[in-house]
């Protein structure tokens, strides 16, 4: 009888101090927004950008802010649909980090986000300047292995080692002429009178 009592008793105590090992030792989560979204305060600086350069493993691009109006330069200042752009931007700043990777530089090739692109993958690199200072850099990698969700891809700031997976979308494009407003071309077949090809 006085054994059973020291098993039950040291069952007891074993028990309450596993439960109070389980309340005190929580795993730390990520309570702080600046560390959950991409850039913290990068709504207060949207007025500032006059330049975002695009680099993908087949083309180097840029667009433009002069005069309130964003253009792109290789095709003699032709306007950037305004949609495309604030849409693109509201999504940078709605970017929510979903998941923490690896922080080890080793592994940035494979998860697409080294400096280096290869023709493997479909990454992007986004830098967004004013007045030629850098304000924003940052490199899209390939789609996450994510079972929960097909719409995760890894993203690195790259001043950072650290990688990330997101869920947002963010639509990036592979050329200028694809951030081109394609309303001002919009004619009606009636409307062309004559065509000659130069």
């Amino acid at each position: 009888m006085k054994r059973l009592n020291v098993i039950v008793g040291s069952s007891f105590i074993v028990t309450l101090l596993l439960i109070t090992m389980l309340i005190t030792n929580k795993k730390i989560y990520i309570t702080d927004k600046s560390k959950i979204i991409l850039y913290e305060k990068f709504n207060n600086k949207l007025k500032d950008f006059d330049r975002i350069v695009f680099s993908n493993n087949s083309n180097k691009y840029e667009i433009i802010k002069e005069k309130e109006k964003w253009l792109i330069p290789s095709y003699q200042g032709y306007p950037v649909d305004l949609n495309k752009i604030n849409i693109f931007l509201l999504e940078i700043a709605e970017l929510k980090l979903v998941d923490k990777k690896t922080n080890d530089p080793k592994y940035h090739e494979r998860m697409g986000v080294s400096e280096r692109f290869n023709d493997k993958n479909d990454s992007s690199r986004v830098e967004i300047y004013s007045k030629d200072i850098k304000l924003y850099d940052f490199i899209i990698g390939i789609r996450g292995k994510n079972q929960l969700t097909k719409d995760t891809r890894y993203i690195r700031r790259a001043d950072e080692n650290q990688v990330w997976l997101f869920t947002n979308s963010l639509n990036i494009y592979q050329d200028d002429i694809s951030w081109a407003n394609t309303a001002l071309l919009k004619l009606g077949r009636w409307r062309i009178k004559d065509f000659k090809s130069i």
